[in-house]
């Protein structure tokens, strides 16, 4: 077996500086394959992550890579032309650097230019044989050697909250956003200023360190949470993964998860970064309620003795996970409710927490009940187990319209539903007035969608957000009549995007009024909305010509709506 012609007879085998006589090659290792330099394309290259390798002098692989795309006729650019050499330069350096620093032995020879580069990726002879006389590292040895150089230096600890305590921090985004409900808590709670020096996750295993704890890079039977930085982040959306493999397979009983596995699982799932924080800081708020606790943990800090945090305080909540197992979510709904509300502490924070969690977990929970799942999905009991698995969202005044008896509607109403017409006298309910407000908002100029109200119910049953919800004229987008139908649908009234013959309500922009009856005459000084206006005319000439007497369409601004909202809720 021989080289082939295109191969440099230039080598750094045998001396750091080279040598013209070739590169040497053992019999097991000749290449299966030669690929001629000017036969090369340039791959384009993506990955899940890059991580730290001892496998490679560069200190660093990726992992998952894949070809994204492929270079077919154009030359390579030179290495020194390329964007991220000095990026990725600095990222060797430091990693030769920390393993230099953690052995005690420099890699680079004297007087190099670039301090901790080893000049020549292969051993000389003499190197090789004293290579081979060494005892292979067990994996253990290996761990700890990459643990050496990965992990922050910590000269002296500022508390010993996390005493006794086992961390680990996944590879991810760290940062605090200044307008996020995390940042709202960290003012609220006075950690803002520590949090908001998180800028990687070196510096949350070092304020870990920091505060007594100890960090893992994976998880191991000694690790108490799982730390992460964003829900979109590789390594918590793999853990995101892995558990929802795990417990469909558990479910279909199928093989047991692997270890790893297990152990997220046990512990509940992948916490945010923040939640360390939070922990720390109830540690110090908790400490300095008693003067005797204060002076027992200096002398602990005095003496190097562990103190193991109360477990009432290491209790992550709901709202504390990125990623939350099964198991950790039955063990939360003994102490919460469902949105990770305490009913005897509720923070301004936990509320608008619990408020985004339920808007992007529409159509995921189950909150009506068994035969409300059969109503929406239009199913009948046979099926009603596939319903369970994708509960659809259907308004609740839609709901209890449908559902409960006339004489039991009144149970929905409250102090703030003034628009839901069903309300019991002071001693029974007889004089339950009939009916229900349906409210069209005008945001759409031309299309005004169905006009059987039975199509609009039909889409209503399904569970889904109407399409026509994307079609609003962007001028309106911010409007206030827009912006006026939480408020209407919080006082019990139906909002719908089609101008059907159900709707009892418009919501418009009038002259001069905040509430109307609609007639002709009012179009266009004080009504100006010409699609609903047609619409409307044409509605009153289909019931006229069937001998029906058309029924008055209330006219009323988002201002005539802000009056009936209670003045003191």
């Amino acid at each position: 077996k021989s080289l082939p012609d295109f191969v440099s007879s230039r080598s750094f085998q045998r001396v750091r500086k080279g040598d013209n006589n070739g590169w040497k090659f053992a019999k097991d290792k000749y290449p299966d394959l030669w690929i001629n330099p000017v036969d090369s394309v340039v791959l384009t290259l993506n990955a899940g992550e890059i991580t730290a390798s001892d496998g490679f002098s560069a200190g660093v692989t990726l992992r998952f890579p894949r070809i994204t795309h492929v270079r077919l006729g154009e030359a390579a650019k030179p290495p020194q032309e390329v964007e991220s050499t000095e990026a990725l330069h600095e990222l060797y350096v430091n990693r030769m650097n920390q393993a230099s620093a953690a052995s005690g032995v420099s890699q680079a020879g004297g007087g190099s230019k670039r301090k901790g580069i080893r000049e020549c990726r292969f051993f000389t002879e003499e190197e090789l044989i004293q290579h081979k006389k060494r005892k292979p590292a067990s994996r253990g040895a290996l761990a700890r050697k990459e643990i050496d150089w990965c992990m922050p230096q910590v000269t002296e600890k500022t508390s010993a909250a996390l005493n006794g305590l086992t961390f680990t921090v996944l590879e991810g985004t760290y940062s605090l956003a200044e307008e996020s409900l995390d940042s709202e808590e960290a003012r609220g709670q006075g950690w803002y200023k520590a949090a908001k020096t998180v800028h990687c996750r070196e510096d949350i295993m070092k304020f870990v360190m920091q505060h007594g704890g100890k960090c893992k890079l994976t998880g191991t039977v000694d690790t108490n949470f799982i730390l992460g930085g964003r829900k979109d982040d590789a390594r918590v959306a793999n853990f995101h993964r892995a558990l929802n493999a795990a417990s469909k397979d558990r479910s279909q009983g199928g093989k047991k998860s692997d270890i790893p596995i297990n152990k997220i699982i046990q512990l509940g799932g992948v916490l945010k970064w923040t939640f360390v924080f939070a922990l720390v800081n109830r540690w110090e708020n908790d400490q300095a309620k008693s003067t005797l606790e204060k002076d027992a943990h200096e002398e602990a800090m005095r003496n190097n003795v562990t103190t193991r945090m109360s477990l009432d305080l290491i209790q992550p909540g709901r709202h504390d996970f990125l990623v939350l197992s099964d198991a950790a979510e039955a063990a939360l709904t003994r102490r919460e409710d469902l949105f990770g509300l305490h009913v005897s502490s509720i923070s301004k924070v936990d509320l608008k927490r619990t408020l985004d969690d339920f808007s992007r977990k529409k159509g995921t929970q189950n909150v009506v009940g068994s035969e409300t799942n059969k109503f929406v999905a239009g199913q009948s009991s046979e099926n009603s187990g596939d319903c369970a698995k994708e509960v659809k969202q259907v308004p609740w005044q839609f709901a209890a319209m449908h559902l409960l008896q006339v004489d039991e509607r009144w149970v929905m109403t409250g102090n703030v539903q003034r628009l839901w017409p069903y309300r019991p006298s002071a001693c029974s309910c007889k004089n339950i007035q009939d009916g229900a407000v349906v409210i069209f908002p005008c945001l759409f100029r031309n299309d005004m969608g169905f006009t059987d109200h039975k199509n609009a119910e039909k889409e209503i049953r399904t569970g889904s957000t109407s399409t026509r919800w994307r079609n609003i004229e962007p001028d309106l987008e911010y409007s206030s009549i827009l912006a006026a139908l939480p408020l209407a649908r919080a006082m019990g009234a139906q909002v719908t995007p089609h101008l059907h013959d159900g709707v009892t309500h418009v919501l418009c922009d009038l002259q001069n009024h905040d509430h109307l009856i609609w007639s002709d005459d009012l179009y266009p000084d004080v009504f100006p909305a010409k699609g609903a206006h047609t619409r409307l005319k044409e509605m009153r000439n289909v019931e006229q010509s069937q001998g029906k007497n058309f029924k008055d369409i209330m006219l009323v601004t988002p201002r005539w709506l802000n009056s009936k909202w209670p003045s003191n809720s």
